[in-house]
């Protein structure tokens, strides 16, 4: 039997009813890849949102948009699991359940599309950030909330559209025409908008020598988006550029060609988990506070206290070097103090 591939406006699913050991070990594949995407992305960016939230050093209005981008992203990972669920259901019942299947569309174009516009509004906002400071600190939240409500509203707006073509409520050709303004448009708006930073920090750097501290600070959080950024799009755009060809090039084999979009899918959902070690690397303060949240890291840190506190009881026990040090260091002479005659192994029991 011939097997087939079925698709709900842009998003590919294999139908493997038949017997097909080829098409079965190709949804095998994708299932194991998205159940892999899926894991690392609902923890990390719930990781995340968990040290954004309980951080106060990082509860600042330069973090609002990460934590944005976070809760795109971990709907991004909710995406991966609906793929893994229906292509389970398709591979084992070999039917292909109407319902899962368009969820599964909705829940694969809506985070991916709000998160490629809230990349463009961090771009927006650290250009705002290093090149006009003194406006960025003497403005409240309203214009956070509005970069932070924009990527949604346009996202909203555009699987609105994504679920009236399906549907034939409009034409194909007027989707794909949105999308792929709006697709290119922030693409451009990102171009225009690290082109004029990286403009305004060489100028800020050659006015002034000795620049400040909160203008460091916003620099290298600048270069950290940066490198988020294009990470971002390295990863997006190919699928994108698949849909270009797929709409323009009139000689383009859509047919061959779907089993590489499937995975060139799956590559663009790995946007999603790249944040967070981007922020591990880049971002102290995230690091440090990932470090207090896992648990053998406090283990650890007890165990060093513990290990300090034995040193302590071991230098009591002999009083006369304590005292040596002491009247080598500084000359003077102090009283000798009584030492502690607890053994350490007490200790180390009591404090272990």
């Amino acid at each position: 039997m011939n097997s087939t591939i079925n698709s709900t406006a842009r998003f590919p699913t294999l139908n493997v009813s038949n017997t097909s050991n080829v098409y079965r070990s190709l949804t095998i594949a994708q299932m194991i890849i998205y159940a892999v995407l899926g894991v690392f992305i609902l923890v990390g960016n719930a990781l995340c949102l968990a040290v954004f939230l309980k951080t106060k050093k990082l509860r600042k209005r330069s973090y609002y948009l990460l934590i944005s981008l976070s809760v795109a992203d971990l709907m991004v990972g909710l995406s991966a699991s609906v793929i893994c669920v229906e292509d389970g259901l398709s591979l084992f019942h070999g039917t292909k359940n109407v319902l899962f299947a368009f969820w599964r569309d909705v829940t694969q174009y809506f985070p991916r599309m709000c998160s490629l516009f809230t990349i463009a509004t961090v771009a927006l906002e650290r250009f705002w950030a290093v090149g006009f400071p003194t406006k960025h600190r003497s403005a409240g939240t309203r214009p956070y909330v509005a970069l932070i409500a924009l990527p949604w509203i346009l996202a909203v707006a555009s699987t609105v559209l994504f679920i009236s073509s399906g549907r034939r409520f409009v034409s194909e050709h007027a989707f794909n025409f949105v999308d792929v303004a709006l697709s290119q448009a922030t693409l451009l708006t990102i171009i225009i908008a690290y082109c004029g930073l990286l403009k305004k920090m060489r100028s800020n750097s050659i006015r002034s020598n000795k620049p400040q501290i909160n203008a460091i600070r916003e620099r290298k959080l600048a270069v950290t988006l940066f490198v988020v950024t294009l990470a971002s799009l390295l990863t997006i755009y190919p699928v994108n550029i698949y849909f270009l060809f797929e709409i323009f090039c009139k000689n383009f084999n859509t047919t061959s060609s779907k089993h590489h979009l499937i995975f060139l899918i799956a590559l663009a959902s790995s946007n999603s988990g790249i944040n967070i070690v981007v922020y591990l690397f880049r971002i102290p303060e995230f690091k440090r506070a990932v470090f207090r949240l896992v648990p053998w890291k406090k283990r650890r840190s007890s165990r060093v206290a513990c290990s300090s506190q034995i040193n302590d009881a071991a230098g009591s026990e002999h009083p006369e070097t304590i005292q040596q040090e002491t009247q080598f260091n500084d000359g003077s002479f102090e009283p000798k103090l009584k030492p502690d005659r607890t053994p350490s192994k007490y200790l180390f029991k009591s404090c272990c």
